[in-house]
C-alpha cells in the first residue's frame, strides 16, 4: 500500500530540455562542451556542482575559462538556465490535492543557480509562493545534502529522516539510473516519462502497488 511518494523535480514538476543548456554554452563559450574531449571534464564539473562540491562562483569560473572569450557571469548564468522551461499551475493544485491523503516529497538532483531560477519562475510567472512547504512534507536538494542521485544513500537520508516505510513510499523520476538506485534502498519506484501528464499519470502509479 503506497503511503508515501517522492517526486523528482525536473522532468517531472518542471519541464526541461537539457539540449537547450548545452547548445547556449556551445555558442556563448565556442567550445563543444559533450564533445569526446570536453564530455568527461563537463560531467565532472557539473556532477561536483550538483553534490555542493563547488560554488556558484568556482562553476562559472571553469565555465568561463574553458572558453576563450572568457563571457561575463551573467551571459553563463542565462546560458546554464536555458533548460528549465517551466511548469503548470494545474500541476501544483495537484500536488497540494495529493498532500491531503499521502505523505509527498521532493528529492532532486539540483544546483544553486537553478534553483533560484527556478523559485523565480514558479514565483513570478505562476504565483507560487511558498513552493516548499505548501507543496511537500520535507524537500530534499542534492547539492545541500552533499550527495546525488543514483546514490543509495540519498534515498536513505529520506527514508530515514521522515521514518518512512521503504515499501510504503513511491519514487518517480524520469531516468532510469535514478529509478535503479531507489530499488536498491528498497523502495517502489517508476520512470516517469515527461511526454505525458503527470496528474493523470500518478493514480496509475499508485494503483500499480496498490494491487
Amino acid at each position: 500500500m503506497v503511503k508515501n511518494i517522492i517526486f523528482d523535480f525536473g522532468g517531472v514538476l518542471m519541464d526541461l530540455d537539457y539540449r537547450l543548456s548545452v547548445r547556449a554554452l556551445n555558442e556563448l563559450l565556442q567550445i563543444d562542451v559533450v564533445s569526446e574531449k570536453n564530455r568527461k571534464w563537463f560531467l565532472d564539473i557539473f556532477r561536483q556542482y550538483e553534490k555542493g562540491d563547488v560554488s556558484s562562483e568556482n562553476f562559472i569560473w571553469e565555465l568561463q575559462h574553458a572558453s576563450k572569450t572568457k563571457p561575463e557571469p551573467r551571459l553563463v548564468i542565462d546560458a546554464w538556465n536555458q533548460m528549465i522551461l517551466g511548469s503548470t499551475t494545474e500541476r501544483f493544485d495537484f500536488l497540494k490535492e495529493l498532500k491531503k491523503d499521502y505523505k509527498v516529497f521532493l528529492l532532486s538532483n539540483s544546483n544553486e543557480l537553478h534553483v533560484q531560477y527556478g523559485m523565480k519562475v514558479l514565483s513570478n510567472i505562476m504565483d507560487v509562493k511558498d513552493f516548499n512547504d505548501d507543496h511537500f512534507h520535507n524537500t530534499y536538494y542534492s547539492h545541500l545534502l552533499g550527495m546525488r542521485k543514483p546514490d543509495v544513500e540519498i534515498f536513505e537520508r529520506v527514508i530515514s529522516d521522515n521514518v518512512l516505510r521503504a515499501d510504503e513510499s513511491l519514487f518517480i523520476d524520469d531516468l532510469m539510473p535514478n529509478i535503479q538506485g531507489a530499488v536498491r534502498a528498497g523502495l517502489q519506484a517508476v520512470q516517469h516519462d515527461p511526454k505525458t501528464n503527470i496528474i493523470e499519470m500518478v493514480p496509475q502509479y499508485i494503483a500499480k502497488y496498490n494491487d
